[in-house]
Formats: C-alpha cells, sequence, structure tokens
C-alpha cells in the first residue's frame, strides 16, 4: 500500500507541474514596503498582485508568474529560522492542489509547521502578523486573513476576539489565488519575542476581565501526549507539596480558552514545567509570580516573557533523569528539589 501511495504522489506532482507550470527563483515586480515598529527592526510588508499561496502545513510560497517571492516565502527548518529560498518545497513538487479564487485582498498570518496544532507558536508566531498588519493598514469588510489552522477553540475565539471574521484555513485550503496577498516578514528570535509583541498580546486579551475577589494558586499539568516530551520523574510528591500550599491542578488543554483567561488572570503563583502551558502568563495580573521547572539546557523563553511582562519569575532547575520521545536535548522527564521549591514558596509569601 505504502508503494501504491507514493506512485499516486509522484502522478499527482506531475499532473499539476504539467498544469500550473514549473516554479522558479526570480526577481518579479511588486511593491514592498519597509516600516519600522521599535527602534531596532525593520518589518518589510509585501504588496503582491495576482499572487498564488501555497503551503504544505510547514513551507508556505508566495508566488507570482511562476516565480517564488524571497522574503516572505518559509522554509522553517530548525530553531525557528528560515532556511535559504532554495529549500521552499514548491521548487520540487510544485503546487499539487487545485486553488482557489479570492478576488479581493487577502492577509496572510501564515508562519509555518508549528502554529498549526501549538498554543505558544500560534500566539508568537501568527497572532504577530495580525498586530503588525493592523498598525499600519485598515482593514475593509471584504478582507480575507489567511491562518495557519482554524481548528482548535483558542484559535478560533483569539480571532474572534481580535474581530476576525473572513477566515481561510490554510491547513484545509492549501493553495489558493489572491487579488491581492498583503505579506510581512516578521521571524521571531528563538528566546527573546519582541518586547512590543508581549504587550499587544497581554492588551488585547486582558481587555475582558474575569476578576474573582479569591486569588488561586495554579500549577499546569501536562497530561496526555505532551508529557511524553516533558515531565516531572518526582511528579506525585511535588503535587503533594503544592497542594499542601493550596495549589488547583489544571490541564490547559482540556479548557476552553476563555477560562484559561480567566483562570490566568485570577491566579496568585503559577508554576509549571517549562512549555507551551506558561504561554498563559500574557494574561497574569502583575502582582502574580511565575515558578518555571526546567532542565538546564532549556532556554530562557519564559524567563524573558515574564520580564517583559513585569512578572516575578522563579526558575528551579531540575536533574534530567530520561530523555524523551524528540530528539531534543531540553526535553525528557526531569527531578525537581523540593526543597528548593519550599524555599521560593516561603519566599513568594513574603511578598
Amino acid at each position: 500500500m505504502k508503494i501504491f501511495s507514493l506512485l499516486y504522489k509522484k502522478i499527482i506532482i506531475i499532473i499539476f507541474k504539467l498544469y500550473y507550470g514549473k516554479i522558479e527563483i526570480g526577481k518579479v515586480s511588486l511593491s514592498k514596503k519597509k516600516k519600522i515598529i521599535d527602534k531596532k527592526v525593520n518589518y518589510y510588508f509585501y504588496e503582491i498582485e495576482n499572487c498564488r499561496v501555497y503551503t504544505n502545513t510547514n513551507d508556505v510560497a508566495y508566488i507570482k508568474d511562476n516565480i517564488i517571492i524571497d522574503g516572505p516565502s518559509l522554509q522553517i527548518r530548525r530553531n525557528g529560522i528560515n532556511s535559504n529560498i532554495n529549500n521552499n518545497t514548491v521548487l520540487f513538487n510544485g503546487t499539487p492542489k487545485k486553488h482557489l479564487n479570492y478576488n479581493c485582498r487577502v492577509f496572510s498570518l501564515l508562519t509555518g509547521l508549528d502554529a498549526n496544532h501549538n498554543y505558544f507558536h500560534w500566539f508568537f508566531d501568527s497572532l504577530p502578523r495580525f498586530f503588525l498588519f493592523k498598525k499600519f493598514y485598515k482593514f475593509k469588510k471584504n478582507d480575507f486573513f489567511l491562518v495557519q489552522n482554524y481548528l482548535h477553540d483558542y484559535q478560533k475565539v483569539s480571532l474572534k476576539l481580535l474581530g476576525v471574521k473572513n477566515i481561510i484555513n490554510a491547513y484545509d485550503v492549501k493553495h489558493i489565488l489572491a487579488k491581492q496577498i498583503i505579506a510581512v516578514k516578521f521571524i521571531r528570535k528563538h528566546s527573546n519575542p519582541p518586547i512590543w509583541l508581549s504587550k499587544h498580546l497581554s492588551f488585547f486579551f486582558n481587555q475582558k476581565k474575569f476578576i474573582n475577589k479569591q486569588k488561586f494558586n495554579i500549577f499546569i499539568d501536562r497530561s496526555g501526549v505532551s508529557s511524553k516530551v516533558r515531565d516531572l520523574g518526582n511528579k506525585k510528591e511535588l503535587l503533594n507539596l503544592l497542594k499542601k500550599n493550596n495549589f488547583k491542578i489544571i490541564d490547559p488543554s482540556k479548557l476552553n480558552f476563555l477560562d484559561e483567561i480567566k483562570i490566568f488572570q485570577n491566579a496568585n503563583i503559577v508554576a509549571g514545567i517549562y512549555g507551551a502551558g506558561l504561554t498563559n502568563i500574557i494574561f497574569c495580573n502583575k502582582k502574580c509570580k511565575i515558578i518555571e521547572f526546567r532542565y538546564n539546557k532549556s532556554d530562557q523563553l519564559y524567563e524573558n516573557i515574564a520580564n517583559q511582562m513585569g512578572l516575578k519569575f522563579f526558575s528551579i532547575y531540575g536533574k534530567k533523569i530520561n530523555n524523551s520521545v524528540t530528539n531534543r536535548n531540553f526535553d525528557g522527564s526531569i527531578i525537581v528539589p523540593l526543597n528548593k521549591l519550599s524555599s521560593i514558596l516561603d519566599k513568594i509569601k513574603l511578598f
């Protein structure tokens, strides 16, 4: 069956290459504008007329007159770095899907594989493009937005809260032809998002307040599949200690997005292992304290975000006891020193 599947894919590739023609690297006439949102970074906006956009849910190709456009096109390979345009899949496989026509202006929020299903990458890789567009363009009623995926509750609700209505889900509609595509060259530094982004995310999603009189402490549990990537080797003992300190155990993946905002807005302390669940610190109130458990090979991503948000942040380094299903050296299970955790909890009580 696998042989027939591969043969079928090759036949489809050949057919669509004949239909659309060969994609090449070259120069095309288009409008490219450099705009500055802070003193350090220039963002390049591309306004492309009669543009095709193709994605295999990872690579993204902006194509005009069968020329792939370097700059906005994406071929992310490692650590969020955009590799050379020569690596884009359309140069080898063409665009093996029939396109859908959009006789309007389309803003592209496409960012690559990780934002399809990953909570953090949705907020810090896809949505930044929306904020950049909002700053420099006036949206019209018939504008469409091309998004990485539109399956999960947090994707649907976050876009609704931002006022985005006309949506093209690139996970299902992989090939479009638009009257005009607006794209922006935005590649986030791996562990240090721009300050403006953290502040924009916090401002927009905290406009809806869910204030409770009683604050509480929460521990972010990584149950299910995510625990196979990164987990705690002494989780039972750690949870017993946290429960004695009035922590609630939550699994954000089982909550709807508005409930996540509500819970983190009202948190006094947030504790959790390095991972996407800590993205929710962007919803925390200014008095909240963050405790992160991590292996010493993990980066300072969430610490940097917490600092940008003005939150007290504590890191506890754990000893790695085994590797995970991934090949990344910062994944796997760790043993958290409980005496260190107790010390930090006592320190927090003094604030």
